[in-house]
Formats: structure tokens, sequence, C-alpha cells
């Protein structure tokens, strides 16, 4: 049986809800930390680093933090409904297991700690996209959900290589079906992951703002889809290479985001339904080499340096653009 927990706090009384229902209320101010530190759910937190020794005997679904104030209404209107980011107020959601139920418990082992970071692991984050995506329809998906990914750097599951300490490296599902939105906290635990091919598939919705933690990221292939933004995180990926949006339904203005992008070579975005100008930090670029974003609505200009010896490939089909001399 799940019971839904709920407890709000505004810096004077916090009431506790179970089921929705309000069961206790609790008057007194403290602090609200800011900085980051440990969550443990169900149990004490000691220090930074440990817990106490006695683990929950229960399993989550969800984790949902809001950053506004839900009274016993809007508590029992949302709490049995499957929600995303982009309902307003909700600050962030993780999930823990498929809409179905079957979550793994809350243990040592699931966590690989005796306290728990909020955000998935690298094997729930497969988890998520398995069942965001239609999973059971995909048109290769073998040994999904058996298991792990990798037994060590050996691959197990379809699209996934590791390496020697069983992190995964490469993501590549493409041409496979995935149908649906990719899960909010989809990237987060990746930091090792040079390689994602998500490309053709029917991807739709945002790109997850965590893409940012995929830092060791060369290659970014997300191109024929329908995926509708470019997050401003992605500035973050200082050893990217290849970045592939072109053929989605990107739509408004290109974020200047790429001066700390030093390593990135390829850019292509076109054919997508992008406004604007460039962006100032394309056309002072010293690492791209081919760029392509034709098909959009931008116009501007692109600095003759990125044009002339350091690019080997510019697009200017159906832009507007002028050479800076």
């Amino acid at each position: 049986m799940w019971t839904h927990i709920a407890v709000s706090y505004d810096l004077a009384t916090a009431k506790f809800y179970i089921n929705g229902v309000l069961t206790a209320t609790v008057t007194g101010t403290a602090s609200v930390v800011a900085s980051p530190g440990k969550l443990a759910l169900g149990k004490k937190v000691v220090t930074d680093v440990t817990t106490d020794t006695t683990l929950p005997s229960f399993a989550i679904d969800e984790l949902r933090i809001w950053n506004t104030i839900l009274d016993a209404t809007a508590i029992q209107s949302r709490m049995s409904a499957t929600l995303t980011t982009n309902v307003a107020g909700l600050f962030h959601l993780f999930s823990f297991g498929p809409d179905s139920g079957a979550c793994s418990p809350l243990t040592m082992e699931t966590f690989g700690s005796t306290y728990m970071d909020i955000g998935p692991t690298e094997l729930q984050a497969l988890y998520n996209l398995y069942w965001s995506t239609g999973g059971l329809d995909w048109y290769s998906q073998t040994s999904w959900l058996n298991g792990k990914p990798c037994s060590g750097s050996t691959p197990l599951w379809y699209g996934v290589d590791c390496d020697s300490n069983g992190r995964i490296i490469t993501l590549n599902l493409a041409y496979n079906n995935l149908v649906g939105s990719l899960p909010p906290s989809m990237f987060a635990p990746f930091s090792k992951l040079s390689i994602l091919m998500l490309d053709h598939n029917s991807l739709s919705g945002s790109i997850p703002i965590d893409i940012g933690y995929l830092t060791s990221a060369v290659t970014i292939l997300m191109q024929s889809n329908s995926l509708t933004n470019i997050p401003t995180t992605i500035g973050k990926l200082s050893v990217l290479s290849k970045l592939y949006l072109q053929d989605n339904k990107i739509a408004g203005t290109i974020p200047d985001i790429f001066s700390a992008m030093t390593s990135l070579t390829y850019l292509y975005a076109q054919n997508n339904i992008l406004t604007g100008s460039i962006p100032a930090s394309i056309s002072a670029s010293t690492s791209i080499k081919y760029l392509d974003l034709s098909y959009n609505q931008l116009s501007g200009s692109l600095s003759y340096a990125l044009v002339n010896s350091k690019i080997s490939y510019v697009c200017r089909t159906e832009i507007q653009l002028s050479i800076l001399i």
C-alpha cells in the first residue's frame, strides 16, 4: 500500500498531511539552509557524511519539491497525478520508479552509501528513460531492465557501453522508436558519458536542463526529433565537440552560451524555428569548423575570422547573414 506524505512550511508553521489530510501542525521558526548538504529520507543525518545505522523498510516512488505553499485541496488534486516540471510551483521532481509503482527500495545497495543524494543513479535514470519513452515499443531493447547495464566494461543492455568501473560512457539509442519526453532528471548521473546518441526518434518537449552535468560528453546527437529548446546549461560542456540539434522544433532565439565551449567543432541546428540574431559567442568562436543554421528565421553577422580560414563549412542558405571583415 502506497502512502502520500506532504509537509508544508512557511517559516512559521509546519503542516503535515497524510494522503491529503492534515494530521499535525507545528509552530516555530527555523532557517532554511541554502548551501548543499545531505538529505536522508526516513532517518536522521548524524553528520554531513553519515547517518544512523537503521535503514527504513519502505520504498519511494517519487519526491516532489515545491517553491509554493500547498493547502489540502492542492495536495489532494496533485498527489495521484503524474506531473512534469512544467507545473507551476514545482521546483524539483525526482522519480525513483515507473508509474506502475514497481520501484526500488531505499537501501544502501540502491544508493551506494549510508546516505542518499537526491537525484537518480545511472541505473534509475535509464529506468526512467525506458518508461518515459515507450520502452516496450522500442525497436531494440535487449536485456533492458534485466540486472545492470554492464558487467564491468562488458555491455549487457542494448545501446550501452561502460568503462572498467561499470560507469556508462556511451548511450546509443538512435533510430530506436523512442516516443515521448525525456525525464526531467535525465542526465545528472552520467558524469562519465562521452557519447550520447538519441537522434532519429520521436522525442518531444524540452531537453532537460541537467544536460549540463554531461561534463565528459564529446558527442551529443539529438537531431531528427521534435525537441523544443536549447538549454543554456549546454554551455557548460567544455569538451563537447559535436552538437547536432537539426530537424527538431526548437523555437526562439539561440542562447549566447558558446564562449566556454572551446572544443566545439560541429554545430548543426538547421531546420528548426529559431529566430533573432546569431549569438556573439558563435561569431567569436575559434573552434567551430562546421556550422549549419540554415532554414530558420535568423539574421545577423558572422565574423570574417570565423568564416575565412578557421571554418571549413558554413551554410547560409535561407539565413539573412553578412560577413564582418
